[in-house]
């Protein structure tokens, strides 16, 4: 799941114009469709690289924090519509969306990830690519989360530089235990319960294991995931988490907005 949300957000947010919401009103009119490259061909990661931009800030990791994984089994355009109205629902400031759509060609995952980028700053929640720190750089995210099985972390940190947020998924207290000096800002930890999208993972750790995930973590921020609901984000917070990911739970909510508030309600409880 740098974590929290943008302490300066306002700084790269848009503001209306003078004609107010009528402007408002078009511009959002335009976020609801998925914008159109110029470029038929994917592009290579090699070229993604060199464009920093000016305009990315650097957030620090803030607690709780509420991640929201897309899914990939859902369109473009149907990821976007739930991350807007998620992040228009709720205290956008604590949540942190991590765009994982591994099957899109990279040109169309660049796209993507701009038009969430659009909707993040907006509501002045944060954005991380999912392993791609190429499309990350390009699209002036906040960050990247890398897989257990990802890039290097160092590697990854050499390029992303100081300032962006770089977290990773651990699976076992060993993980965490042996990166324990790695420039991580955040680890994420599971399955905590049982969740089919963590299947592959083996048998959920469950609270007790949990408690001592956090002990091994020290004083480096740990995010639970897998099977985490409203209730159960309430209990792993009072045990020490730093903040929840989710997929499910808001991607495939009816509401996503009110799904939102409910974890994040649950979160700051403790």
């Amino acid at each position: 799941m740098h974590g929290g949300p943008h302490e300066h957000g306002d700084r790269g947010r848009r503001r209306p114009t003078s004609h107010g919401a009528r402007d408002e009103a078009r511009r959002r009119g335009r976020s609801s469709r998925l914008p159109r490259g110029p470029h038929r061909h994917e592009t290579p990661r090699h070229r993604l690289l060199p464009d920093h931009r000016s305009d990315r800030l650097s957030v620090p990791f803030q607690t709780p924090a509420l991640c929201i994984i897309t899914d990939e089994r859902q369109s473009p355009e149907r990821t976007a519509v739930v991350v807007e109205r998620a992040c228009a629902g709720a205290a956008a400031r604590s949540i942190l969306v991590q765009l994982r759509h591994r099957r899109l060609a990279t040109r169309e995952l660049q796209r993507l990830a701009e038009w969430l980028r659009r909707i993040t700053s907006d509501h002045g929640a944060r954005l991380i690519l999912n392993d791609r720190v190429d499309v990350a750089l390009a699209t002036s995210a906040d960050g990247v989360h890398l897989p257990a099985a990802g890039m290097n972390v160092d590697a990854a940190r050499k390029l992303l530089g100081p300032d962006l947020m770089l977290g990773r998924s651990v699976h076992s207290i060993d993980e965490i235990r042996a990166l324990a000096d790695a420039p991580l800002d955040y680890l994420q930890y599971g399955p905590i319960y049982a969740t089919p999208s963590k299947a592959a993972y083996g048998a959920p750790h469950g609270e007790e294991r949990f408690k001592e995930a956090i002990g091994a973590s020290g004083a480096r921020p740990l995010v639970a995931v897998g099977g985490i609901n409203a209730e159960r984000a309430a209990r792993l917070r009072a045990l020490g988490a730093a903040g929840v990911a989710v997929i499910g739970a808001v991607t495939g909510a009816g509401d996503p907005a009110t799904a939102a508030n409910n974890l994040l309600s649950a979160l700051e409880q403790n």
